[in-house]
């Protein structure tokens, strides 16, 4: 009665729907109450879901894209770091569905942004842009396991954020119907249609929503 509410058209035309189901379940009112907040929902788009999952997306796409445009080669041979990394994605099947099944949607989807962000450390210290030109074929190696880690969390990420999961098939000859964290996967990965997921929300956006409460 008070217009002091956010009203869900009025930010569809606004804003990504995946950057409000993304806020609703990882500020869900699981054991406590919870509200919501621009700002918190501003930080959480631009620091989890834009720099973690959609920087992961860009950056590993991108470095295929621009080396290897021919498409990359899955690789059955894994040092240390690799088989980490796979085995981490290999057991978040079994615990985000676990979390499902039990109602913790919550922690499902931290279980995704923390396989997530595993990937990007991973790409960080494999360092694959600088690989590209001094050793390419070890570049690939590591970019074939990036991409398979994507490969995985696109498909983990399905019951939250269903439109990423087709943003990212849309870029990539994946077949993500299959629910599956098997490596290696036949064929290659080539990347065609890369786009970022998301947009960053900026601070004159949320100030103008704001202004409009009440």
């Amino acid at each position: 009665s008070r217009n002091w509410a956010v009203w869900l058209p009025d930010f569809l035309k606004n804003f990504d729907s995946e950057t409000l189901r993304y806020y609703l379940v990882i500020n869900g009112p699981e054991t406590s109450d919870t509200d919501f907040s621009w700002s918190e929902f501003q930080a959480k788009t631009n620091n989890e879901l834009i720099g973690n999952l959609g920087n992961l997306v860009y950056r590993t796409f991108s470095l295929i894209k621009k080396n290897f445009p021919n498409g990359i080669e899955y690789q059955k041979k894994l040092d240390g770091k690799s088989e980490k990394l796979l085995n981490q994605a290999k057991e978040s099947f079994d615990l985000v569905g676990k979390s499902i099944e039990q109602g913790r949607l919550r922690q499902a989807i931290k279980i995704v942004m923390q396989l997530s962000e595993e990937a990007n450390r991973y790409l960080s210290s494999t360092a694959p842009w600088k690989n590209a030109k001094e050793d390419p074929s070890q570049a690939e190696k590591d970019l074939a396991i990036a991409a398979h880690t994507i490969h995985c969390l696109a498909i983990l990420i399905n019951p939250f954020l269903p439109q990423t999961t087709e943003r990212i098939n849309q870029a990539v000859n994946w077949d993500l119907n299959k629910i599956s964290w098997q490596y290696p996967l036949p064929g290659f990965v080539k990347i065609s249609n890369l786009k970022p997921l998301y947009k960053k929300i900026e601070d004159f956006e949320v100030d103008k929503q704001r202004s409009l409460l009440g």
